[in-house]
């Protein structure tokens, strides 16, 4: 995971982390991004010892061995005026559908000084789609807008926009 590192988060990540502007974010760029996010959420959510991991052992082993982010993550990032800090959130949401419908989700908000990352992992059955609020994020993963440039429109500038943010998993609008 050191090569993940030094290979992709340090070279996709450092600008956008010191504040630097008018950073064009294309694919490869933000397939970086993602791995990083990714591989920080598989680590943060099997922290969590009073309960099963979200990803289980054949996703976090095909990562391992291949970097293939599973079906159902998504990354977002946006910008921070919040310098010279980080934060994690962690959020578990199980829907409440009658069987066999379910919907769930892991997500983990944290911000590296300018940058707030955001990955969004949904396990579901019987759901076509579902939408959040947002007004700060930009995907990344599975695919950024073409001509992205950082940072987005919208920064993050409170730490109660930031809360937000991270919480905006909570109100989940499902189509069944």
């Amino acid at each position: 995971m050191s090569d993940l590192e030094s290979q992709h988060a340090k070279p996709s990540l450092s600008e956008l982390i010191t504040g630097k502007k008018g950073i064009l974010i294309d694919q490869p760029r933000a397939r970086s991004i993602a791995l990083f996010a990714f591989k920080t959420a598989v680590v943060l959510d099997h922290l969590m010892r009073d309960r099963e991991p979200f990803f289980d052992g054949a996703a976090r082993h095909e990562f391992r061995k291949s970097l293939t982010i599973p079906a159902g993550v998504g990354v977002f990032i946006a910008a921070s005026a919040l310098s010279g800090r980080g934060e994690a959130n962690t959020l578990y949401f199980e829907s409440n559908l009658p069987a066999p419908r379910f919907f769930h989700a892991y997500v983990l908000t944290y911000s590296i000084e300018h940058v707030v990352v955001q990955v969004a992992a949904c396990k579901s059955f019987g759901v076509s789609a579902a939408k959040v609020q947002n007004q700060f994020a930009v995907p990344l993963w599975p695919e950024v807008p073409a001509d992205f440039v950082w940072p987005a429109a919208r920064i993050i500038s409170t730490t109660e926009a930031f809360d937000e943010f991270s919480d905006r998993w909570n109100t989940i609008t499902m189509t069944l």
